[in-house]
């Protein structure tokens, strides 16, 4: 399933939010070129409404440990390091950027690659840092916190 994600160059922030047709979501024939149907016939995405106009599905995680463990699931994939470690350290970040491979940096692979590469680690750590609720103690003692989203664009 990660190879195909990396072959297809999907973009993992896309997950949240996708939407497709069902012959997608059905297609066998689909598999080598789009990761949806994997994910969806995997379990790790569920139906979450219909578009009867235009006959789009939406889908989603069916619950947060669903995401969770398909977030741990990638992990080791994207960051090179062990997904089995029980606690997700800032510190971690180092080793996320360190692991970048070389043809990634060193601009043998599209710009494309090279950002969707980041934007992927960046979705994972982010929702690493989510799952473990590091803002839980500042909001705990009535601080006001301000969760800032990440768009990118190209």
């Amino acid at each position: 399933m990660v190879e195909l994600l990396k072959r297809n160059r999907y973009d993992l922030d896309r997950l949240a939010h996708e939407e497709t047709d069902a012959d997608t979501l059905d297609g066998v024939d689909s598999v080598d070129t789009d990761p949806i149907p994997v994910i969806y016939q995997s379990g790790y995405l569920t139906i979450k409404g219909y578009d009867a106009e235009f006959c789009i599905y939406r889908l989603c995680f069916p619950n947060m440990e669903v995401e969770e463990g398909f977030v741990k699931y990638l992990l080791p994939y994207y960051a090179h390091v062990s997904g089995s470690k029980t606690s997700f350290e800032i510190s971690r970040l180092q080793s996320f950027f360190a692991d970048t491979p070389y043809e990634t940096i060193a601009g043998l692979k599209p710009d494309r690659d090279t950002e969707l590469h980041y934007q992927n680690v960046l979705f994972i750590v982010f929702c690493q840092i989510n799952e473990k609720q590091y803002a839980q103690p500042f909001a705990s003692d009535g601080r006001q916190v301000v969760k800032i989203g990440v768009n990118f664009s190209s």
